[in-house]
């Protein structure tokens, strides 16, 4: 292990005796400049952080921001593959106000400016292509300030206008949408959209306008269906809108306890939108209540003999009566009333409207671990925010798992090497140096007088020419620029040695 660094050791004296006394001061001057270099490397303040300027980039859009940047000075680094545009944090938000100013990015479109382009020889069919064109542009700028959509491409045909009217076409145009991961348009969106651009193109009935999406879903016929259709989708988008809003009530709970983007909520509801009518009606007596009507009847006999027959209807007062023998005074009399009482009537009638809850599913992940309590008390609060019935059977489901992050992009150009190995290999530099120098110096005071050439009694050193020591010190210079982490072991090595 000693025997290659001894070389090694061997072959730096070899060459530091061979130097003149201008090579000795080249090394010794090329060593104090490496050394300044190294210090302002190690203490020099670091790179300031790059922040996104734009991101979701198309190449056309970066290149054209990239020009403008380099044009103005202002450093820049590509991250997420040129999608994304970085620039140092402090001078993100007055770059894109300059950029913005010149109408950058706009998203590879072209719209009015394109008629300041107009030249004296230009014949009207080419005015109203440019106007198609423009026209193109300014609608599909328009329709990408849509939060979910990235990026809108417009297609207007317009035919040439005949005398004939067997022969006049109507207008058509064609709208393609890229939407942002995770969004959707809605159906009042779609036929904002489409009523956007019949407004703005003469001729143009809402109809005769299609909208298509990158997957190929073709977004305008939901505004061409049928009522029963038409009314499923309004449910659908309903429901839909009512589970984002819990889902986004959730999540926003939950980042604010555990930080943004460590939790990941999904809500599932089921919904009854079905409609009904009820009445119902009750009666009841009202006690104490006054008298409806009311109906008495009274029969009363008196004198000798026998009571005459009488009574109500039936068998009794049927029956024939007998010769008896009278047994003296006698007395008959007979009460019936009939009272009846006013009632209490209620009518209930109730409409039962369309989107009743009848089931809530609540899935919750957590980036990190959790204990049982912690666990316990999320599912509480969810439950609680969202409304849970568990008799309902309405279930919440809480899990703690390690999320998967994407790589950072690299903002800033990684050291080639630490600081403290920059720090080490000056302050070793640096000692080689002085020590070169004092050793120099001491074999020099030893020396009585300076031998002349050809002096006897001296034994002759073979001198290298000037051009050759200077070659052999970029040799050594350059082995420690290239192989550093080797060059400060060597150093250790030699230095514990001495």
């Amino acid at each position: 292990m000693q025997q290659p660094w001894q070389n090694v050791r061997e072959r730096v004296s070899h060459v530091w005796q061979q130097l003149g006394r201008t090579g000795r001061w080249a090394a010794v001057a090329a060593g104090a400049l490496l050394f300044i270099l190294l210090l302002y490397v190690a203490f020099a303040p670091g790179k300031a952080p790059y922040a996104p300027l734009f991101s979701d980039l198309r190449p056309r859009e970066a290149g054209e921001i990239a020009q403008v940047l380099t044009e103005k000075g202002i450093p820049y680094e590509l991250g997420d593959a040129g999608s994304t545009l970085l620039v140092p944090r402090d001078l993100v938000y007055r770059t894109r106000i300059e950029l913005a100013a010149q109408g950058i990015p706009s998203g590879g479109t072209v719209g009015f400016e394109l008629l300041n382009q107009s030249s004296l020889g230009m014949t009207e069919y080419e005015r109203r292509v440019r106007y198609v064109l423009a026209l193109q542009g300014e609608l599909a700028r328009t329709i990408q300030e849509l939060s979910p959509v990235r990026e809108a491409r417009v297609h207007i045909v317009q035919p040439q206008p005949s005398v004939f009217v067997e022969e006049r076409r109507p207008a058509t145009a064609s709208v393609l949408l890229d939407l942002r991961p995770g969004e959707d348009l809605s159906r009042d969106q779609v036929r904002g959209v489409v009523n956007l651009v019949a407004s703005s193109v003469e001729g143009l009935a809402p109809a005769s306008v299609t909208v298509v999406d990158t997957r190929g879903r073709t977004l305008s016929d939901m505004l061409q269906q049928n009522p029963s259709d038409a009314l499923a989708m309004n449910h659908l988008e309903l429901q839909r809108a009512y589970e984002k809003e819990l889902q986004t009530s959730v999540q926003t709970m939950l980042e604010q306890v555990y930080g943004y983007g460590n939790a990941v909520v999904r809500v599932k509801t089921q919904m009854d939108f079905s409609s009904a009518d009820e009445l119902n009606e009750e009666f009841a007596p009202v006690q104490g209540g006054g008298i409806r009507s009311e109906q008495r009847t009274e029969e009363r006999f008196e004198g000798e003999g026998t009571v005459a027959p009488g009574g109500p209807a039936g068998v009794e007062s049927n029956v024939p009566g007998y010769v008896g023998v009278a047994t003296g005074p006698s007395s008959y009399e007979k009460i019936d009333t009939v009272t009846n009482y006013e009632l209490s009537r209620r009518q209930v009638k109730r409409t039962v409207p369309p989107g009743r809850v009848q089931g809530i599913s609540v899935a919750v992940w957590v980036d990190g671990t959790l204990t049982p309590a912690e666990q316990g008390g999320i599912e509480a609060a969810v439950a609680s925010a969202v409304g849970a019935d568990p008799a309902r059977g309405d279930a919440v489901s809480v899990q703690a798992i390690r999320f998967s992050r994407p790589e950072a992009p690299v903002v800033a150009a990684a050291a080639p090497l630490p600081l403290s190995y920059l720090v080490l290999l000056g302050v070793l530099l640096a000692v080689l140096t002085a020590a070169g120098v004092w050793w120099a110096l001491r074999r020099r005071a030893a020396q009585p007088e300076e031998a002349g050439e050809g002096a006897p009694g001296e034994e002759e050193l073979p001198g290298l020419p000037a051009e050759e020591a200077d070659r052999n010190l970029r040799r050594v210079r350059d082995l420690a620029l290239r192989n550093p982490k080797n060059f400060v072991e060597l150093l250790r090595s030699w230095l514990a040695e001495e």
